[in-house]
């Protein structure tokens, strides 16, 4: 009897989660594709946002747990680990390497060699999008930042990501190239970047109280304030992340992200390149078009930091194969923004995947994609206005799998 109370009362929130994403394609439809009055329309909806915050809050709480054999959450949290804990990252930076020298000339730039790594003991920042109760905040190495239109819980911030203004930070802040290539056309810039970068780690680091070990740039003042060319390229041949020890590194960057987090709990600007993993799990697939799914993932290529990780999930409860092209697709799209697949996995109910961002002088990175590509099954479908069901206008092939998913969804 509490079985069949418990999968009646899924079913019913599935409902409400089905609905709204089919409203939002109806109404798409006979806008005429204006997904920005249909977008504007919905986030002013506040009823419609609630009801569908709470019911996927108690599906993802009472239903979809971290502990089931599938769960989105622990998939996630895993192949974070694996990439910056487990050695995934060193890998492929290592395999990356050895190709670089053995493929290209020897002064092509690949500043993906000269990013910032998170040390060991540092906390990675973590940017849930779409989030409903901030599952993240339950891992001691991670420090989430969970968002969302409707949030459900008090820890989950208000936030529109396809209308999020993204700042560039001073560039202090920012991470620069160090390889040969861009120091001979920004030698000058980059020295200056150097001692402003450490001044500011330094400064903020003092203002909380924290010791500070500069390690190498210590050297500088043994080295004087010679102007000579060695001098120079001395300065450019240390990444920022050398400046300093790493508690003082992942201080400072969770420090600055606070600063965009203060003012109550709605979120309209972050800062750019300082994520180092942000997740979109079942977001995409909420989006009525292709353009909102391609516009959240090119906010999520802003937001992370080079060598960050973008981890997706969507669901697709079909044999593997059988929307195999429309993953393909989804491939192409998504690493035309700078990204390159590093990870993915089918799982029953899920196409689980990672991308990793990779510098714009890589030798991977190609424009030849766009917004048309992340599409999904239901962009070519039409629902009968006095029915339940889906009429394919496009084949038999494109059926209402991604829907369905829905139902089984919370059986994992």
């Amino acid at each position: 009897m509490a079985d069949d109370l418990a999968d009646c009362e899924q079913q019913r929130l599935a409902d409400i989660v089905k609905g709204l994403h089919s409203r939002l394609r109806k109404q798409l439809r006979e806008a005429n594709g204006d997904h920005k009055k249909i977008w504007e329309s919905h986030c002013n909806d506040n009823e419609a946002l609630e009801k569908y915050a709470s019911a996927m809050c108690t599906l993802a709480v009472n239903h979809w747990t971290k502990q089931a054999p599938e769960g989105r959450v622990e998939w996630c949290y895993r192949a974070a680990s694996e990439f910056f804990r487990g050695g995934g990252l060193k890998k492929l930076m290592e395999k990356q390497r050895r190709r670089h020298q053995f493929n290209a000339d020897v002064n092509t730039c690949c500043c993906c060699f000269d990013a910032i790594y998170p040390a060991e003991n540092e906390k990675l920042l973590l940017l849930d999008v779409g989030s409903c109760f901030n599952p993240f905040a339950a891992y001691e190495d991670i420090y989430p930042v969970a968002v969302d239109l409707q949030p459900a819980e008090s820890t989950v911030y208000k936030c529109d990501f396809l209308n999020l203004e993204i700042q560039d930070l001073p560039s202090s802040r920012q991470e620069f190239c160090t390889c040969k290539s861009c120091y001979e056309t920004s030698t000058t810039n980059q020295s200056q970047n150097f001692k402003s970068a450490k001044e500011s780690i330094v400064k903020s680091t003092i203002n909380e109280g924290q010791k500070v070990s500069l390690g190498k740039g210590e050297l500088l003042q043994e080295r004087g304030t010679e102007t000579s060319v060695e001098s120079e390229k001395f300065l450019s041949s240390l990444a920022f992340s050398k400046l300093a020890d790493s508690s003082i590194t992942d201080r400072t960057n969770i420090l600055c992200l606070e600063e965009f987090l203060k003012d109550g709990k709605e979120i309209k600007i972050l800062p750019s390149e300082i994520f180092h993993i942000i997740v979109f799990s079942l977001l995409l697939s909420y989006f009525p078009s292709a353009v909102q799914r391609w516009e959240c993932c090119r906010n999520a290529h802003r937001l992370l930091c080079t060598n960050g990780i973008l981890l997706i999930v969507t669901p697709d409860s079909s044999h593997q194969n059988k929307n195999a092209p429309m993953m393909k697709s989804w491939k192409t799209g998504i690493e035309a923004l700078g990204f390159v697949r590093w990870k993915y996995q089918k799982q029953t109910h899920l196409h689980c995947m990672a991308f990793r961002k990779v510098a714009a002088c890589h030798s991977g990175y190609h424009g030849n994609g766009g917004a048309e590509m992340i599409y999904i099954p239901q962009d070519f479908q039409e629902e009968e206005e006095d029915s339940g069901f889906f009429v394919c206008s496009h084949s038999e092939e494109d059926d209402t799998v991604a829907m369905e998913c829905f139902n089984e969804l919370p059986n994992l």
